[in-house]
């Protein structure tokens, strides 16, 4: 699988952290506070992508001996990033949750969400891992990082108390059909 193709992927999977940041966002509060909020919600969101990411790329490689498991390699990473991609498409009819400082249990909602938006990358990673990438892993998880804090921050900085569209479900469903397409292009690619 090229780099192209694993960016373009993570930036499919971190529209989900664009729409809770988004969501977030919309709830009245000071300046001083939202910066530090988007600022928790982006290192969340991004830190628990990452250690999915390289947990499931992890448990991918503890069955690289079994060949079995690698015959299947391309189907398994197109289900993977099918489900996904159809996920997102339809998460688009739902209401996301949103946090506030003033929410008494925001932390561990916001932990929660963190974990529930990472099983993603969890299976991002076990496909990177059986598809057997050739570059060094360090990569991929600095750029899910990156790719996590800025459409976190994005969505948050986009997300205004006074607005009432959300027009981050469109990038949503963009973000489902562009992962239905990279989950075809494995197949075409390694069959």
């Amino acid at each position: 699988m090229e780099f192209w193709a694993v960016f373009i992927m993570f930036i499919c999977l971190c529209v989900d952290n664009m729409v809770m940041a988004n969501m977030s966002a919309m709830k009245p509060q000071n300046n001083d506070v939202r910066s530090s909020l988007s600022l928790r919600i982006s290192l969340s969101f991004s830190i628990f992508h990452v250690l999915f990411f390289l947990v499931g790329y992890g448990f991918a490689a503890l069955l690289k001996p079994y060949p079995h498991t690698w015959i299947a390699g391309a189907w398994i990473a197109f289900a993977f990033i099918l489900l996904i991609g159809i996920r997102l498409l339809m998460e688009t009819v739902e209401k996301s949750p949103s946090f506030s400082v003033a929410d008494k249990d925001m932390n561990p909602k916001l932990l929660k969400t963190s974990a529930l938006l990472a099983l993603n990358s969890l299976m991002i990673g076990f496909a990177m891992c059986v598809m057997a990438v050739e570059y060094q892993l360090f990569w991929p998880a600095f750029s899910l990082f990156a790719i996590s804090m800025i459409m976190s921050m994005i969505g948050f900085l986009t997300g205004k108390p006074e607005s009432k569209k959300i027009s981050s479900k469109i990038f949503e469903s963009i973000a489902g059909l562009i992962m239905i397409v990279l989950a075809v292009r494995i197949l075409l690619t390694y069959y």
